[in-house]
């Protein structure tokens, strides 16, 4: 919800956007937690907390549910087998 964005400042909010991007480009070999806050130079905490209220998900439910969505399109795609979806 927008209301919790609220207490979020812009500067944090785009760290933590970016964070969401680093693990989509690296979603088969993503940042540890730790790294990923340090990457966008946010506390871990911090991170946690502004991923929660902007995407409603732990950082690394988000990438689960990323993956899941990238595995199902590619499946949909037939440009792989299920045995290649799945390594």
């Amino acid at each position: 919800p927008s209301y919790q964005k609220a207490n979020l400042k812009s500067s944090d909010l785009e760290r933590i956007y970016q964070a969401r991007d680093i693990l989509i480009q690296n979603y088969t070999n993503p940042p540890s937690l730790v790294e990923l806050a340090r990457r966008v130079q946010l506390n871990d905490r911090k991170l946690k907390q502004g991923f929660r209220q902007i995407f409603d998900n732990t950082v690394f439910g988000y990438l689960h549910d990323y993956r899941l969505e990238k595995a199902c399109q590619l499946l949909i795609e037939d440009r792989m087998t299920v045995a290649e979806v799945s390594y």
